[in-house]
């Protein structure tokens, strides 16, 4: 059967997990295998280019054959209401993912607020994250994430008031909490010539 990555398009595709398929990923796929020569490679292809996780970011490196700065770009996930803006640097095994966006887009049924205060909210984005880490790590990478900025607030603008259940964010404070639990600071001016933000570094 093959070694698939954890919730990638092809093991959903091999699995029957339809469900899980996003609508434009079916459509990218058969346009792109109506326009090419309609061979089992092509198939693939199509596939492959329709990923969304960690397939597509190191089938965009090896096709841009990107080697002395890093790749960025947005992956955003309808099926996990994830938006996911960073930056990566392979270097050899290891994979640095520096975090600039990460949000969802999930409401409050019948409202426009956010469920960043829903009591899944941070198992249901750090769970996210652990997907993408498992895909990396299927694929023989060792990542480290560091992050900056969650659901449009800045790591570095939280503050006392954020521990109040009634404030907006409350659930980004509790998500970096969780995170902190597993990682370690980034310290101003303690990273790279790219930033010189606060944030959480977590490696996997």
């Amino acid at each position: 059967m093959g070694v698939y990555l954890p919730d990638d398009l092809l093991s959903l595709i091999v699995n029957k997990k339809s469900g899980a398929i996003e609508h434009h990923q079916i459509e990218q796929i058969l346009n792109h295998y109506a326009e090419g020569e309609q061979t089992f490679d092509c198939f693939l292809d199509s596939i492959g280019g329709a990923e969304n996780g960690a397939s597509y970011v190191t089938n965009y490196l090896h096709l841009r054959k990107y080697s002395n700065r890093p790749i960025n770009f947005w992956l955003n996930n309808s099926t996990y209401q994830q938006n996911f803006y960073a930056y990566y640097e392979f270097q050899g095994e290891n994979l640095h993912v520096r975090v600039e966006e990460w949000d969802t887009a999930l409401c409050i049924p019948n409202t426009e607020v956010y469920i960043t205060n829903s009591s899944w909210y941070v198992d249901f984005m750090h769970g996210y994250l652990d997907l993408l880490a498992r895909q990396f790590v299927a694929r023989g990478y060792k990542p480290t994430f560091e992050i900056f900025k969650i659901q449009h607030t800045r790591l570095s603008d939280l503050g006392l008031e954020h521990e109040d259940n009634n404030h907006p964010q409350h659930g980004v404070y509790k998500l970096v909490r969780r995170l902190f639990a597993n990682s370690n600071a980034i310290l101003n001016g303690n990273y790279n010539d790219l930033t010189d933000k606060e944030g959480v570094k977590i490696a996997y």
